[in-house]
Order: structure tokens, then C-alpha cells, then sequence
């Protein structure tokens, strides 16, 4: 149960979430904007950044349906959505399209819009840490977070999720960034 304290930090940054949704998806072209409002959920460290006032770094965008990423995938290869599409930098590797940041799992936007090109439900089952699994439904205008996840922001306590696979580099950025992390859990 959340207290109402909770409740209004949990809708502030429902509300955050969508400012900056939306700010992002206006530089895209219109049907690509409108196709992830309609099949996107927002989800990683944009709640975590959100209620810490940190920069958000981007807004990952996980796709609801195997239809819904192929078709996709087939509009990032039409030249008024690769437009869009960030250069490719030093960092990416496997690239599907030429001198773009497009890999087998993410597409990268120039208005730092990352969208993840995996199943959204089976996805956010194998993030690495809990507090990256809270997400806002765009079609659904609803934002879901469990008290676990949230008690885990609030007290930037790293908990393994375990469905998912943690990582020396992932615990490291955390950590760097005033996490604190128990080995033993």
C-alpha cells in the first residue's frame, strides 16, 4: 500500500514521464509518433532518474506486441524514419543499417528515444535490477510500479531481479551513481 505521499510522487512522475514523452515523440515523424503512442510502454531508469532529479539519459520504449516490432522494424528502413535515426558512434557495433544506430535490439532517435525491439511482456521480465521495471502504458495513460520497485528508487538500494542477469559493469554505474548494492541477496 502506498501512502499518499507516495501516491503524489508516483502521479508526479506519471506526469513527468509523459512531458517528456511527448516533447521526444514531437520531432519524429507524425505516424511513427502516433504508431508508439499506440504500441509503446515507457520503462528502464526514467522513474529512478525522475524522482532523483537526475538527467534522463533516454526513454526506453518497449513495443506490446510481436506484430507491433515488425512492423517496426519495417518503417525504420523507409528514409523518413531513418532521418530520425541517431548516427552511429564508436560505442555500437552490428549495426542492421548503415551508419545508423540500429542493432538486432534497439533503435536509436536523434530525440533520445531508444526503442527496445524485444517483446515488451517477456522483455522487462529479465531486466537486471528492479527499480528499471516500472512502466508507463502511453495507449493506457497508466503507469504501473509495484512497492518493491518503488521502495528500491526511493532508497537507491540495488535488488537483483531474479529473472534477470546482473553484470560487474552494470552494479559499477550504479554504484557510481550513490546506489548501494548487497552482494549476499
Amino acid at each position: 500500500m502506498f501512502s499518499k505521499a507516495d501516491n503524489a510522487e508516483i502521479l508526479s512522475v506519471k506526469a513527468l514521464i509523459k512531458i517528456k514523452l511527448n516533447t521526444a515523440l514531437k520531432s519524429l515523424p507524425p505516424e511513427l509518433s502516433k504508431f508508439i503512442s499506440d504500441f509503446g510502454i515507457v520503462s528502464g531508469g526514467i522513474s529512478a532518474s525522475i524522482i532523483h532529479n537526475e538527467k534522463v539519459n533516454d526513454i526506453d520504449i518497449y513495443l506490446k506486441t510481436e506484430k507491433a516490432i515488425d512492423t517496426f522494424n519495417q518503417a525504420i528502413l523507409h528514409d523518413s524514419v531513418k532521418d530520425h535515426i541517431s548516427d552511429v558512434d564508436e560505442n555500437y557495433s552490428n549495426v542492421l543499417v548503415k551508419g545508423k544506430m540500429v542493432t538486432s535490439c534497439a533503435v536509436t532517435f536523434g530525440c533520445n528515444i531508444q526503442v527496445i525491439t524485444m517483446y515488451a511482456s517477456i522483455a522487462r521480465t529479465t531486466f537486471d535490477f528492479i527499480h528499471t521495471m516500472p512502466y508507463y502504458d502511453i495507449s493506457m495513460d497508466t503507469y504501473f510500479i509495484s512497492r518493491a520497485e518503488y521502495d528500491s528508487i526511493i532508497s537507491k538500494k540495488l535488488i537483483a531481479n531474479p529473472n534477470g542477469t546482473t553484470t560487474p559493469k552494470r552494479i559499477k554505474k550504479f554504484i557510481d551513481r550513490g546506489w548501494s548494492y548487497d552482494e549476499n541477496q
